[in-house]
């Protein structure tokens, strides 16, 4: 004898004794569960994604900031004397490594010169970045990741004034958006 299959319409549900269910209302109940279980799901998914640098990453800005808040995006000058620079796609896999790719026609990525570059977030909108190098200090930013946009942020209390009187870089901001 086979087994009647049932679906979540047929399911079984308790009532209380003298009252009857009818079979459309325990179908819209079963289905409007399972949509909210989905729902809640999908927005677990979205927050833990967009709080995560894990992905791909091109990097479109390299700005830094004064204290008399004059920005220059560095990154220009950078992709003007090496246009490869501008072209590299950085992944940054889920378990801390990241590693770069490059145009075509262009020599190693940064990562390549440098294997072994990891990163970690050590607190909640941070990213802490690895060098290869045993002999560097990792880097610290503020972590803003909105949509497909990720803004490293590494702000200096005072001004790094080296002596000459000029007010320098206060701020550097690291942009990228999702490859």
């Amino acid at each position: 004898m086979k087994k009647k299959q049932l679906i979540a319409a047929e399911l079984p549900v308790a009532a209380p004794a003298g009252i009857s269910i009818p079979q459309n209302l325990i179908f819209i109940v079963t289905h409007l569960k399972i949509m909210l279980l989905f729902l809640f799901v999908m927005s677990l998914t979205s927050f833990a994604m967009a709080q995560s640098p894990a992905g791909k990453w091109k990097i479109t800005g390299w700005y830094t900031e004064s204290m008399t808040g004059k920005k220059t995006n560095v990154f220009e000058e950078f992709a003007k004397s090496d246009p490869c620079f501008a072209k590299i796609i950085l992944s940054f896999t889920a378990n801390g490594k990241i590693t770069g790719q490059g145009a075509e026609k262009c020599p190693r990525t940064v990562t390549e010169r440098s294997p072994g570059t990891r990163w970690e977030m050590p607190a909640k909108n941070k990213i802490r970045v690895f060098a290869s190098d045993t002999d560097r200090e990792p880097e610290t930013f503020d972590l803003e990741i909105k949509g497909n946009k990720m803004h490293w942020i590494r702000t200096w209390p005072n001004d790094l004034d080296i002596g000459d009187g000029d007010k320098e870089i206060r701020r550097f901001i690291l942009e990228f958006i999702r490859a």
